[in-house]
This record gives structure tokens, sequence and C-alpha cells, in this order.
């Protein structure tokens, strides 16, 4: 029995040893794969050396999580067609004025009333489509256009419409309403896809309005109806030759998401132009990466005055920072506004790690009052708007599919300004003294969090 037991012990110790040494071999293969797919693919130095060591020191699971969150899967390049040349390069005319619009008190009954009216095509893109009191009025009205042979598209992300027990969609698809979901996550395959989502808020009637913004499809947005849960937003209204481009975005992602070539209506002859120029930004984790923050770049870079942010999310990456430092070293006046309890919570102690550098530097911090502001305004000087879907974060800058319009119109920054104004007065102003009064371990959590900010 002595000599059995010796030998399997021999046998085992022998087999756990070449095991061992075969695992690590497999590591060490699979490492240098990854590795150097970070290095091909990757051309951030920090995120490229973050994903090598978390590669080399979590055998397999730093691999895996690189597999399905590390990797860009989407590769999208659409031709544009001859009737709209250069998209991201060219300003487009508006014509008439663009119209602010607060909350969803104005938002939706403008988009209603454009919904009721449409003649030939209505083509809605929303990141969150509630099925709650405001959602199923747009689902009265779509299906209602959709009945009176207006050619109606929904394009919902798939993550945002499951906010929502019951999905929107199966009630516009049973009222004959053409429907489809951006990169569906129904499967464990579909996993890598979950960060990649598309954020665009577009409604494009007829192609002769538009409707853009950072607006959700959600009753909270209603806030003289006293919602369980009010969110303050802005969306806007226009209409000229800048609906063509952006009537190419909605096709490109309906493409995308539901495999079919579509054509949208245009813009009829311009008629008379307003002042405002403005060009469409669509970024997103394709070929359209980083144009967002080469906007706000150019735009911080050229500002002589003053620059200011609403923002729900404040996390931008270590280049937008250092452009906004900068600016205050020009003798720029930047001001951030941002709420003082976001709706989720996880994001407001990152925020105060960013504070923390920022406001030493002479950045302006307002920490707004509730109800929650979901506002996104970026305006400098008297002049330059940017409004859209946008976030100022890594996963709106870096991972969401977003859609915002670059607009040099001096009436519109007026008006915005006014806006702004009036965020400004319900705030509170953040000073550097208040950072030294935080608990060390409050101050370590902040920073600690900051860490995983493209991914919050």
């Amino acid at each position: 029995m002595g000599e059995w037991w010796s030998a399997f012990q021999a046998w085992r110790e022998t087999d756990a040893a070449a095991i061992s040494a075969a695992l690590l071999a497999l590591h060490v293969l699979i490492s240098v794969v990854a590795s150097c797919h970070v290095l091909l693919t990757k051309d951030n130095v920090r995120a490229s050396v973050g994903w090598i060591g978390l590669v080399v020191l979590s055998p397999f699971v730093g691999t895996i999580v690189y597999w399905i969150f590390g990797i860009n899967r989407i590769e999208r390049k659409f031709a544009a067609p001859i009737d709209d040349p250069g998209d991201d390069r060219a300003f487009w005319e508006i014509s008439g004025p663009v119209t602010p619009l607060l909350n969803g008190d104005e938002a939706f009954p403008a988009m209603l009333a454009a919904i009721s009216g449409a003649r030939e095509s209505v083509a809605l893109s929303s990141y969150i489509f509630d099925r709650d009191e405001s959602g199923l009025r747009f689902v009265e009205a779509l299906a209602a256009a959709q009945a009176r042979g207006v050619t109606v598209r929904v394009l919902v992300d798939d993550v945002g419409i499951r906010y929502s027990r019951r999905p929107v969609d199966r009630d516009l698809a049973a009222s004959g309403v053409r429907t489809a979901r951006f990169m569906p996550t129904r499967s464990l395959s579909l996993l890598s896809y979950v960060n990649l989502r598309s954020h665009r808020k577009l409604l494009v009637i007829d192609g002769e309005c538009a409707f853009l913004g950072g607006m959700n499809i959600r009753h909270g947005n209603c806030l003289r109806e006293e919602p369980a849960e009010p969110v303050q937003d802005v969306h806007f209204r226009f209409c000229g030759p800048v609906v063509a481009p952006l009537a190419r975005v909605f096709e490109e992602d309906w493409e995308f998401a539901a495999r079919e070539a579509i054509r949208l209506p245009r813009p009829a002859a311009p008629g008379s132009a307003g002042e405002g120029r403005a060009r469409v930004i669509a970024d997103g984790p394709d070929d359209g990466v980083d144009k967002l923050q080469w906007t706000f770049l150019a735009a911080l870079s050229s500002a002589r005055h003053r620059a200011r942010i609403v923002t729900p999310y404040f996390l931008p990456n270590e280049v937008l920072i250092n452009g906004l430092a900068v600016a205050c070293m020009n003798g720029v006046t930047v001001e951030v506004i941002v709420p003082r309890q976001s709706n989720l919570f996880y994001m407001d102690w990152p925020m105060m790690a960013v504070f923390e550098r920022l406001v030493p530097h002479g950045v302006n911090v307002y920490l707004a009052d509730p109800p929650f502001d979901h506002s996104k305004i970026f305006l400098v000087d008297d002049d330059w708007c940017s409004i859209g879907s946008s976030n100022w974060d890594d996963r709106s800058l870096r991972l969401n599919f977003e859609l915002n319009l670059e607009i040099v119109d001096r009436e519109l920054a007026r008006q915005l300004h006014t806006i702004v104004d009036r965020k400004r007065a319900a705030s509170r102003r953040l000073t550097a003294e208040e950072f030294g009064r935080i608990a060390l371990p409050r101050r370590l959590r902040n920073r600690f969090l900051r860490l995983f900010s493209p991914y919050l």
C-alpha cells in the first residue's frame, strides 16, 4: 500500500508540474498576442500600459476582460452621397432661428406637433424611450402618422430601451411602425458590445426640420406635471440645409442597425437663410472617434473671454483637463455647471477628484440645486455653441455614438447664455478651501473611482 501511495504522489506531482508549465506557456502566448493587439490598436499611452499590465499580471482573467471591454469591434465607413459632400468639414446654413426648448414641457409638445404634421417621413432616434405616460404619447403620434401613410422609422439603443420593463418597440411594431435596436445585447456573445451604445437623440421630419439635443423620451422631463423623478434638460428645433447631414446620420445608423439602406427626404430650396451656421459632429468609436474632443479643444484654444460648460457628468480626460487649465492661464473665464447630486451617486465622487485639480487652476465650478440637470451646453465667447447628446466624459467621447451640432450664431449664443445665467444663479460655487476639509478616506475613494472613469 505504501509503495502504491508513493507512486501516486510522484505521478500527481509530475502531472501537476506539467499542467502548471502548460498553463504558464499558454498564458505567455496569450499575453504576447493580446499585448501586440494593444500596441497596434491603442493610441493612448496610459491606456496601452494599463491594458498590457492587466493582461500580463492577471493570467487569463485580464485577457478575457480586454477581449470583452478593450477591443473596438465597430468599423463603419460610409461614402457620403454627392449632395452631402464633406459632412464633417462643411458648415451648413440654418434657415430661421434655432429654438431652445426647455424640458419636456416645451420639447415634447413641439416634437409631437411635428410628428402629427408630417407628410412623408418621420425618423426618430433615441437612447432611452420609456414606456411611460410621455412615451405612450409618442407611440400614439407615431402610430397615427404611420396609419395615414407617413413612413415612420424608430431607432432605439438596445440598452436604453431596457429602462422600461416592457420595451416600447413592441407597441410600435404592433402599430406597423418600423423599429430597430442599436446593437442588441441579448446573448453572451454580444457582451463585448455592452459599452458601445448609441447615445444620439434625433428627430427628422420630412427633411425640413429636425430636433436634436440631449433629451430622452421620459416622463421625468415634464417638470410641470410633477413627475416622481424630475429631470431638467434642453432640446433644440431648427430647419434649413443643416437637416441634410443629420438625415444622413440617421440613414447610416439605420443601415447599421436594421441592415436596410434608406433615403430620407432632403430640404427643399434653401430659401431665406438665417445668420447661423452649423456643423454636424457625429462622433463614435468607429472612424468618427475623437471628433468631439478635438472640436472642444479647438473651441477652448480660440476662446478670448469666457467658456461655459453645462453637463450632467464631468469626467474629462487629461487632454481636456489641460485644455481647460490652459484656457484659464490665457485669461479666459471658465465655468462648469454640474448637478450638486447626480442621478448616479457613484459619478459624484470621481467628479470631485477632477474638480480638486481644476479649481486651483481657476476653473469656476458650480453645483446646481435639484432637480437633476441633464442639459448639455458648451459656449465660447458670444457666438460659438455646441449642443447635442455628448457629456464631458470618456464614455461619451470614446465609447458612445454621439451627435452634436457646432453652431456659430450670436443670437442663439445670447439665448443660451441667458439660460446658463439662470442655472448658475441656482447653483453654489465650489471653493478651493472645501477640498482641504474632505476627509482622507473620501479623497482616496474619489481618486480611486476616477481610475474607472472611462467605464462609469
